[in-house]
């Protein structure tokens, strides 16, 4: 959310072309922001995720499935890379992606 939905849909467009053969959920997480979820989905971000309590909350859940999208009330399980130690857990989310060290596959 804080880069915005446009930043967001650049990053994951390079990310799918780059790497096509690494699966990828493409979630936005909106919190709150019913307008900022609204902006996604008008330019094409199928997924987001957007509090209940939001305001506007359940007109944006009917724009998402008049357009086949889908508004998810909770975050899925995720590496929050924020976190402290978060660089050691990320080998063993991405796992078997990449094997430690493999710079091969390395996704930087």
């Amino acid at each position: 959310m804080y880069a915005g939905s446009a930043w967001w849909r650049a990053l994951t467009d390079r990310a799918a072309a780059e790497y096509r053969d690494v699966a990828c959920d493409n979630i936005l997480d909106c919190a709150d922001a019913s307008g900022l979820a609204l902006g996604a989905l008008r330019i094409g971000q199928r997924r987001i995720i957007l509090y209940p309590i939001a305001p506007g909350w359940s007109e944006v859940a009917a724009t998402a499935a008049t357009l086949g999208c889908e508004v998810l009330a909770d975050r899925p399980p995720a590496v929050d890379m924020a976190e402290r130690g978060a660089v050691r857990r990320l080998h063993s989310w991405l796992h078997p992606r990449t094997t430690l060290g493999d710079s091969d596959n390395s996704l930087s």
